[in-house]
């Protein structure tokens, strides 16, 4: 029973699951087809096997995920603070830094949670708003950093091989991006 479109084999993303339909696993088409290997309780061997190998990876994702996302959120929010506290900090380059940071925690609290519940449930649960804003703000981080890069690498050719700042050292942009940080 395939969707509209649909092919045999191609891949299917977070927003084309209806809410709580699960991926099908080997374990769980064979169990569909009758196997010969059942146990008294009705499951496989490798039913079996799977599942405590998949309670061993859920285990194994959700520690690394918490971990990763503790990591991000305590080093980005002390980069943006120490950027806006500190007055020499406050350069173009500075700006650029505080901009990755940023595009790093709407990273780590729009996309990381939901990504982590995907993979530990095989579905998607959180409906398709969610699952565009996830998906929407996934890709433009991704823009953000890249073009923050480039500017990056731009500023210090700039500085570097013409002798030439391309931005005031003080720009009223930081100053602005600044105050807006601290009304949060």
């Amino acid at each position: 029973s395939w969707g509209s479109g649909q092919v045999p084999g191609q891949a299917r993303f977070a927003g084309n699951f209806p809410r709580g339909e699960r991926l099908a696993s080997p374990a769980s088409l064979e169990d569909r087809h009758g196997s010969s290997r059942s146990s008294a309780d009705g499951t496989s061997a490798e039913q079996r096997g799977a599942a405590s190998q998949s309670r061993t990876v859920q285990a194994l994702l959700i520690v690394a995920y918490s971990v990763i996302i503790c990591i991000s959120l305590f080093g980005n929010v002390v980069v943006c603070h120490v950027v806006v506290k500190n007055k020499r900090m406050h350069s173009a380059t500075s700006l650029f830094i505080v901009n990755l940071a940023v595009a790093d925690i709407m990273i780590t609290v729009l996309n990381t949670p939901f990504t982590l519940v995907r993979f530990v449930s095989s579905t998607w649960i959180f409906g398709k708003l969610m699952c565009h804003i996830s998906r929407f703000v996934q890709y433009c981080s991704v823009h953000v950093s890249v073009l923050t890069l480039t500017a990056i690498a731009l500023d210090r050719h700039q500085v570097t091989v013409l002798q030439r700042q391309l931005w005031p050292k003080r720009a009223f942009g930081f100053e602005m991006a600044c105050k807006c940080v601290q009304e949060m």
